[in-house]
């Protein structure tokens, strides 16, 4: 998939963020294909072969082996790409810096950055603080968070979605019955948050698949998103 040519680009390893030049990471793309992965300008990984490093990604997190990468007060910014509608050919080696949304490592809880360009979208630029602002609270997440039990909860069959909301730094817990939906959810959302009262939002799986919306009708059982972490991403 084309690079937006408005994108500036970076050298390796300046920040993207406001940070103090002494604080600067150095960035990491996670670039996804049809036929696998690569890690930086790494060689292709096999998706069947690597499904402990993709389970962090699609909860949302970074990997170990990313992590160690933060030895000596190491920053690691780790960026996201989807390029699935084509598939990986070996080139040579070459860093390209890009646009994307990433975690900035280095800290016990990782900051999520993202410039004012992007390839593409990603999950985890759902989870990046708006420029205006208007976040939620960490009091205001708790109580997100209990309400939606209150409402969303009411058997033994239930189970707990993580969801990555476009206002809100960390993830929030959802508790929801079985049958349930996310239709069900997109109301919670839609009377309690208030960016996202417009309704104009789609869920997204990691890394970057886009739930239909007739699916949201499916129960979370039938849709298989029990445990799951969902990204919440503005406009229809």
């Amino acid at each position: 998939m084309a690079s937006d040519d408005t994108t500036p680009s970076r050298p390796l390893g300046q920040s993207i963020s406001d940070e103090a030049p002494s604080n600067r990471a150095e960035q990491i793309p996670l670039r996804f294909f049809s036929n696998g992965f690569t890690v930086g300008d790494g060689e292709l990984r096999k998706f069947e072969d690597n499904k402990e490093f993709m389970a962090y990604i699609k909860r949302g997190e970074v990997p170990p082996e990313l992590r160690n990468l933060t030895s000596g007060g190491k920053q690691i910014e780790v960026r996201l790409e989807d390029h699935r509608e084509e598939e990986y050919k070996p080139v040579a080696s070459q860093f390209k810096p890009f646009g994307g949304a990433g975690y900035m490592l280095g800290s016990p809880a990782p900051t999520v950055v993202t410039p004012s360009k992007t390839t593409r979208d990603s999950p985890f630029q759902s989870s990046v603080t708006t420029t205006s602002g208007a976040t939620l609270a960490s009091s205001d997440t708790s109580d997100l968070e209990k309400r939606a039990e209150q409402q969303l909860k009411s058997s033994s069959s239930s189970t707990t979605i993580r969801l990555r909301l476009p206002d809100v730094s960390t993830p929030i817990r959802i508790a929801i019955d079985l049958n349930r939906t996310l239709a069900d959810i997109r109301k919670f959302l839609n009377e309690n948050v208030p960016s996202l009262q417009s309704n104009q939002f789609q869920f997204i799986e990691p890394p970057s698949t886009k739930i239909k919306h007739e699916d949201e009708t499916k129960t979370i059982s039938e849709a298989k998103l029990t445990n799951a972490t969902l990204a919440i991403r503005r406009g229809s």
